[in-house]
């Protein structure tokens, strides 16, 4: 899934190639509620008006496209 400009490579090359990626192994869907529910952990450790570059860090990889 994706954009080979975003990704900087081509679409798929991972599986042709037979890499191990953790989509791979448990499946587009379940890997991104995962990584969803593992930033929502992450996030519930600062409170709501804290302001941190972790909290940063945890939304812009929720957030990215590559």
């Amino acid at each position: 899934e994706g954009d080979q400009r975003k990704l900087g490579k081509q679409v798929g090359s991972d599986s042709r190639k037979l890499k191990a990626t953790y989509p791979g192994v448990v499946g587009l869907q379940r890997a991104k509620e995962e990584a969803t529910e593992l930033i929502d952990q992450a996030l519930s450790v600062f409170g709501p008006d804290e302001e941190n570059v972790l909290i940063f860090i945890a939304r812009y990889i929720g957030q990215r496209q590559r």
